[in-house]
């Protein structure tokens, strides 16, 4: 199935960060990150290379899946 990603996927992303981490770490490494809804999936950009590989490291595929979960169809996420 493809389409644009729904506009509520990053916002159901930062909800469940919200809820999962301490406020430090949703401050620190999500909070800062900005999305924008490209073709089938979301484009996250990060404000420096470091918050980029951390978030994409420790939290991209927990990202995908409540993406995907959040538009009812598979999301792909990119980074920049």
């Amino acid at each position: 199935m493809s389409g644009a990603a729904h506009p509520d996927a990053w916002t159901a992303c930062l909800a469940a960060f919200e809820r999962e981490l301490t406020p430090q770490q949703f401050l620190t490494w999500i909070q800062p990150l900005s999305c924008r809804n490209e073709g089938d999936g979301l484009k996250l950009v990060a404000p420096n290379r470091f918050v980029l590989q951390w978030v994409k490291e420790r939290f991209g595929a927990r990202i995908v899946a409540l993406a995907t979960q959040a538009s009812g169809a598979p999301v792909a996420v990119d980074y920049a």
